[in-house]
């Protein structure tokens, strides 16, 4: 009996032909541990916005918005810094004159008109200002004379309180004496002369004014006689 063309089989069926060849599926190598694959594309959120990337070892990074919140934060702070330290520098430059002002006191019976920043004068320059005023146990008025620019005053130096002009208002004039030694801060000065009030003063003259005309002898009569 002639025997049939030979056929090859593959595969577990014997009995289906062999299909023709099929090209074999690649795969990727899995990435060895250890190394971090490749970040994946960003996912848009919004128009204009992604979502933060998230990178191995790196933490989170900001969006253009974020970034803009914390440098206009930084900024701010900043400049409230330098206002600070600003502020500081200035106080502190003051404080060396204000440290440096000599305090003087002197008693007054009567101190009309003067009052806190009343000026006070050497030769007609403001080299102070009254700083205080209160009453001792005498009822005498003392004043504090707060000296900010520098003045050699003498131990024996006095103090009188005028006024500017006629109707001006008052200052206190201090005249220096010729001592030698000098006065320091927290001395008393000893000579003052007291406040003189206008209507006082014009009494006085008023007065004294009667007074001469009293004592002045009666001019003789210039009528004839009969």
């Amino acid at each position: 009996m002639p025997r049939s063309p030979a056929r090859c089989y593959s595969g577990r069926n014997p009995t289906s032909p062999i299909s023709p060849a099929r090209p074999r599926p690649t795969y990727r190598q899995a990435p060895i541990s250890g190394e971090a694959s490749a970040p994946g594309p960003p996912t848009i959120i919004k128009p204009g916005r992604r979502r933060p990337e998230a990178h191995v070892g790196e933490g989170i990074s900001l969006s253009r918005t974020e970034k803009r919140e914390y440098l206009a934060g930084t900024l701010a702070a900043t400049a409230l810094a330098a206002i600070l330290v600003f502020t500081a520098l200035a106080n502190r430059g003051t404080r060396p004159a204000e440290d440096r002002a000599i305090l003087l006191t002197a008693a007054f019976q009567r101190a009309d008109g003067v009052h806190i920043g009343t000026p006070v004068r050497v030769a007609g320059i403001n080299i102070g200002t009254v700083s205080a005023a209160a009453l001792d146990k005498q009822r005498n008025a003392v004043l504090t004379f707060s000296l900010t620019q520098a003045a050699a005053l003498p131990n024996d130096t006095a103090a009188v309180i005028e006024t500017d002009g006629m109707f001006g208002t008052k200052y206190v004039e201090l005249r220096p004496g010729g001592e030698e030694e000098m006065l320091k801060s927290g001395d008393r000065i000893s000579h003052t002369q007291d406040s003189v009030i206008i209507e006082d003063l014009v009494a006085l003259i008023v007065q004294r004014a009667k007074d001469a005309r009293a004592q002045a002898p009666s001019a003789p009569s210039s009528e004839p006689r009969p």
